[in-house]
């Protein structure tokens, strides 16, 4: 079976979901330091293959919605030292032009793309999309092992609530595969081991990547629905102004 037939049979069985009317967010977070540009004994870099893979997604995810009645909101979010923000919130159908992710200078800061993930998972992002919305679908690509401490912004992240709800994927690349210290700060991350993905373990790159994010949703789109607060109000806007900080370490409040 080729790559296309079996991408088609996980969309068939992702299209028999009864799903009609729910509304998701889907997260694509990576890993754009430099060490995603070389992958020894291949033409193709790792980037390359995350670009390749995120445009097949989203041809794919156009029509699955289409065809569905369904809401994909999709963010993507590149970090090193800090986070770059490629996509927010955007309906898959209005994923046209896509710019190329590229690498940039900087450290595998986890504790960065955790505190932002955390500011992005509040309730007025989640919910009031459509009435039905289903909980956020999360894949996490790196190669390399973090840089710098990131325990309390990822012991923020897992109080949050939006977070818990969320189905989670990782998926590990060239060093990343055989780092104690990624697979320790990731199974965190997802919950459970058997949700990190070596990508050596597939025909490529693209492939795990598209594989699992298809079996997320899926798994995502027969869970229950975010129940929603009648009362609801969603939250001011963060006052202009105020930068994210990107220091992956911020000590705890005294009070």
């Amino acid at each position: 079976m080729s790559e296309n037939e079996e991408l088609s049979a996980l969309l068939n069985g992702l299209s028999n979901v009864d799903s009609p009317g729910k509304s998701l967010s889907l997260f694509f977070v990576i890993d754009a330091t430099k060490s995603m540009r070389s992958l020894p004994g291949s033409p193709y870099s790792p980037i390359d293959m995350v670009n390749v893979a995120l445009r097949e997604l989203i041809n794919q995810l156009k029509v699955f919605e289409r065809s569905n009645s369904v809401k994909i909101n999709l963010t993507i979010l590149t970090f090193s030292n800090s986070v770059m923000t490629v996509t927010d919130r955007m309906n898959i159908q209005d994923c046209i032009d896509i710019p190329y992710i590229d690498v940039r200078p900087g450290l595998t800061r986890y504790g960065v793309v955790f505190g932002e993930l955390n500011k992005l998972l509040v309730e007025d992002r989640i919910i009031g999309v459509l009435p039905k919305t289903a909980p956020p679908v999360i894949i996490f690509m790196t190669d390399g092992k973090p840089d710098g401490d990131y325990t309390y912004q990822l012991d923020r992240l897992l109080g949050n609530e939006y977070f818990k709800l969320s189905q989670r994927s990782v998926i590990l690349m060239g060093d990343a595969e055989g780092s104690h210290e990624a697979k320790k700060a990731l199974i965190r991350f997802a919950d459970k081991e058997e949700r990190l993905l070596n990508s050596s373990n597939y025909m490529s790159l693209s492939d795990a990547i598209i594989q699992e994010t298809i079996l997320a949703l899926r798994n995502d789109f027969v869970s229950p629905l975010i129940p929603v607060d009648p009362d609801f109000e969603p939250a001011a806007e963060a006052s202009p102004g105020i930068p994210f900080v990107v220091d992956d370490y911020v000590p705890a409040p005294t009070f």
